[in-house]
């Protein structure tokens, strides 16, 4: 984990920004921080992908609109209270609340909802993973989140991370700036969360972007129009990803290729890799790893 000081109420209100791009105009987004800084030691390309994957969570919840609200405040967490909780220590916390007045979770659902693969979603809306990860996330910043739900009245998530002792001055935190770019990219993915998180975000950095839910709508655009990159989820219907890829390979040698994944096998990854050697992205991934990776992919 690359661990590094950072100003958590600045990393809310960079990821809104782009959140608000995302979201329909239905849903108004309201910011409500502690007075003064709110300084966290960890990874806080993960911690923007935790607090993008509950907003966007959110945002499904709420197709006829309502408000989302990203609350923090300040907690000292006593011995007492830690109970299992092992991976917790005593002391100053931050906590972090996501708030909607979405459709809520079923009380069935409460126990298993950051269990690996349950997703309360439509199939084929949702990987199931999102949640397990952000879970993981968080336990590995010696942190905790749960979840308070009504059905019907919304949802609230709750992060604790320990607050950073270590005194900084903004002005010693650099501006987080995602990379740039031009050229044309398609992006193959049967979820629609992902086509849109992608074509807003590589938009907004420069680049033409244009969209495939399925091999075959991607393989009749790329017959229309020249790409610059593919971009292509591994697993898909009608064909598996790397069988697009080859197909997409034969037609045009030089195109650039970047897989994604939520979840494959290691055989399928060192074939990838050794075999085809093409780069490949984890999803979920963060706005900088998604920026890096098609620089990176595009050469």
């Amino acid at each position: 984990m690359d661990l590094n000081l950072f100003e958590l109420h600045q990393l809310i209100s960079e990821t809104t920004t782009l959140l608000r791009r995302l979201i329909d105009a239905n849903i108004s987004i309201h910011l409500k921080p502690f007075e003064g800084p709110a300084w966290i030691k960890g990874d806080s390309g993960q911690l923007q992908q935790v607090i993008m994957n509950l907003a966007l969570n959110a945002r499904d919840a709420m197709p006829q609109g309502g408000q989302l609200t990203f609350e923090t405040r300040q907690v000292e967490l006593r011995e007492t209270e830690i109970g299992n909780r092992r991976q917790m220590e005593p002391g100053p916390h931050i906590q972090l609340s996501v708030r909607d007045t979405g459709s809520g979770i079923a009380t069935d659902s409460m126990d298993k909802i950051f269990d690996a693969f349950y997703t309360t979603k439509e199939i084929g809306k949702g990987t199931g993973l999102g949640l397990a990860v952000a879970n993981s996330i968080i336990v590995n910043h010696r942190g905790h989140i749960d979840v308070h739900s009504v059905p019907g009245k919304g949802s609230e998530f709750r992060i604790l991370l320990p607050a950073s002792s270590e005194a900084v001055s903004y002005d010693a935190i650099p501006n987080r700036k995602y990379l740039r770019g031009d050229g044309s990219v398609l992006v193959v993915d049967d979820d629609d969360q992902v086509l849109t998180v992608c074509k807003e975000t590589l938009g907004k950095l420069g680049y033409e972007v244009s969209t495939a839910g399925l091999p075959s709508e991607a393989l009749e655009l790329f017959g229309r129009k020249q790409f610059d990159l593919v971009m292509i989820d591994i697993q898909m219907p009608e064909r598996d990803g790397t069988e697009l890829a080859a197909e997409l390979l034969l037609l045009e040698q030089g195109i650039h290729i970047l897989f994604m994944t939520g979840f494959t096998t290691k055989e399928k990854i060192d074939w990838i890799t050794n075999r085809l050697r093409l780069p490949y992205i984890f999803k979920p991934f963060t706005i900088h790893q998604l920026a890096t990776a098609v620089r990176l992919a595009m050469g």
